[in-house]
């Protein structure tokens, strides 16, 4: 094992899953803010605005940056869950992380799908932020047929079910090889 106690082995997953979540809600809040939905997007989505949404996004980031900059590096008060606030200085750089990240993960899928149909980057990124929000709301291991389910529902207009279906298990296919290849090469690091 890492030698973490069991709290510390909290903190250190609810920093990652706070850190992965922050960017997404960066990545979508600044999609939405500036730039307006795609048409198959608002269409299915009734009463969506794009930019309040994206702006309400942005404001839950906002809020953990000044929270950072106001009380980083306090101690917890006592009797209370014992994390602490990163500095602004960690807290931009675990956003930026985040977004590198999710810009990796979507290009990914963009690439895939882009060989088989005829996509704009910027709405298919609108269709994956709103898929993986999704797979994290909803109770399902990896969000696997959630994220999927949701692509296929919002896919680009011209964008045909077999060929996004295609791109969709050639994305999990490499997304499950390449997170296993890399517990494999870090088993082998000792």
């Amino acid at each position: 094992g890492a030698g973490l106690t069991a709290p510390e082995a909290t903190a250190v997953t609810m920093v990652v899953a706070g850190t992965w979540v922050l960017g997404l809600l960066a990545l979508a809040g600044s999609l939405f803010l500036t730039r307006p939905l795609p048409a198959y997007l608002a269409s299915r989505m009734p009463g969506a605005t794009g930019r309040l949404t994206g702006a309400a996004l942005l404001a839950l980031v906002a809020a953990y940056l000044l929270l950072a900059a106001v009380r980083s590096g306090r101690p917890p008060r006592p009797g209370r869950f014992a994390a602490r606030i990163p500095t602004l200085r960690l807290a931009l750089a675990q956003i930026g992380a985040s977004l590198g990240d999710w810009l990796c993960a979507s290009a990914t899928l963009y690439v895939l799908l882009s060989s088989v149909e005829r996509v704009s980057f910027p709405d298919l990124l609108a269709a994956f932020c709103v898929a993986q929000t999704g797979g994290i709301l909803l109770p399902v291991p990896g969000g696997l047929g959630v994220f999927e389910a949701t692509i296929l529902f919002l896919r680009p207009a011209g964008a045909t079910g077999p060929g996004v279906l295609a791109a969709l298990v050639a994305y999990r296919v490499l997304y499950y090889l390449d997170r296993k290849s890399t517990r494999l090469n870090s088993s082998h690091v000792a």
